[in-house]
């Protein structure tokens, strides 16, 4: 079988090529699994920017098609006038180029995976009269009305033969009668090393928050909790492992605040490495206020390396974390529960050890990489023949 993955933005800067966003991870793991069936798979983008490498994870096997010369419109409304105008150019030549190199390649079925913008996408090519089969992988929604507005019509999600959700949650978002399919993945990165480290009794000793540090994903409540609580548990390391600096909170104050209150930036200084942060870990707060991809990885690797986690209650976090099974949540204006919770852990060895076991039993019977690849194949030739 020939396929098609549109997957936008792939490049990361020169540097980060191994720290890579779930809507890149988990496309280019799926195509390796695939590509390993025989199966060829090209992975069709909008564009390379310039000075930028593409991820560590591209698998082998694998050819990047680029379709423009520039990103396609992400943000409306947050840039100029003119430079939207611009960029729905842009847009348009894309899906222009797109159609025609479905026509010139003949894919057997074309992949998009992303939000409400790969939907406009697919309908547009409908509109062209594409013949090619076209599916999508459901598992990014954009919060905003113009897109709540567009996924809620059952017109933009009819030229699909089927949709792909990783989440209940998800498949609640798209309309009745649209043919949805809950295949639920594993995760990419690599967790090896961390769990050796976990079962070679590495010592615990800190509570973690680990990524991009920005108001989405709660940055400044963690330094609000961390820094109280380091003054209350002074043999406890608060540690923040983050991927960019931030305007929300001051990080070189949080630093100062207390002996136990440490930042690490990445690339992570003196040979740490975010296993050894992650096997030391007695718990893991992640208090997002949305997420961008369903399940949020970094939620999901803690759980399936039995750390406890103590995470904000949206909606599908009880997909991943079930109330004092394996972690807690907290409503986003109750942040006395998500304090609550640390303190369940911190001072309790035993409780701790059952949230942990619990934690990769339950991860492990739903999210897994087992038959992925096999049950999409399945999706695939079942539209396929009835073409």
């Amino acid at each position: 079988m020939k396929i098609g993955f549109f997957v936008p933005h792939i490049t990361r800067p020169v540097g980060f090529e191994n720290n890579v966003s779930a809507h890149v991870q988990i496309p280019c793991e799926i195509a390796r699994r695939l590509v390993l069936l025989g199966h060829r798979v090209d992975l069709l983008t909008d564009s390379m920017v310039e000075g930028n490498c593409l991820p560590v994870c591209l698998p082998d096997g694998v050819r990047v098609i680029t379709l423009v010369d520039q990103a396609f419109l992400t943000h409306p409304g947050k840039i100029p006038l003119t430079r939207n105008f611009l960029l729905l150019f842009s847009f348009v030549k894309m899906v222009l180029r797109l159609k025609r190199k479905l026509v010139e390649e003949e894919y057997d079925v074309v992949h998009f995976f992303g939000t409400e913008r790969m939907l406009i996408v697919s309908k547009l090519l409908a509109l062209m009269r594409c013949r090619t089969p076209l599916v999508m992988t459901y598992n990014q929604c954009v919060d905003l009305p113009l897109y709540r507005r567009i996924r809620r019509l059952p017109f933009f999600w009819r030229q699909l033969q089927a949709v792909v959700v990783s989440m209940e949650h998800m498949k609640s978002l798209i309309p009745k009668g649209v043919i949805v399919h809950v295949v639920r993945h594993g995760i990419v990165k690599d967790l090896s090393t961390a769990a050796g480290m976990i079962e070679s009794g590495e010592p615990l000793k800190r509570v973690l928050f680990w990524q991009t540090p920005a108001y989405m994903t709660g940055v400044d409540i963690c330094v609000e909790l961390f820094g109280k609580l380091a003054l209350l548990y002074p043999e406890v390391q608060f540690d923040l492992a983050v991927r960019a600096e931030t305007d929300l909170v001051d990080l070189e104050l949080y630093e100062n605040k207390a002996a136990n209150c440490h930042v690490f930036r990445f690339p992570y200084p003196h040979g740490m490495t975010i296993d050894q942060l992650l096997a030391g870990s007695i718990c893991v707060l992640q208090p997002f206020r949305e997420y961008t991809y369903h399940p949020q990885l970094v939620i999901l690797e803690s759980l399936l390396l039995g750390i406890p986690v103590v995470a904000s209650k949206l909606s599908g976090a009880n997909e991943l974390i079930q109330e004092g099974e394996n972690g807690y949540l907290f409503p986003l204006d109750r942040l006395d529960l998500a304090e609550e919770g640390i303190l369940k852990i911190l001072n309790s060895p035993e409780h701790r050890s059952k949230l942990s076991l619990n934690n990769q039993r339950l991860a492990t019977e739903k999210w897994s990489w087992e038959g992925y690849e096999k049950r999409l194949q399945e999706i695939y030739e079942g539209f396929l023949a009835s073409i």
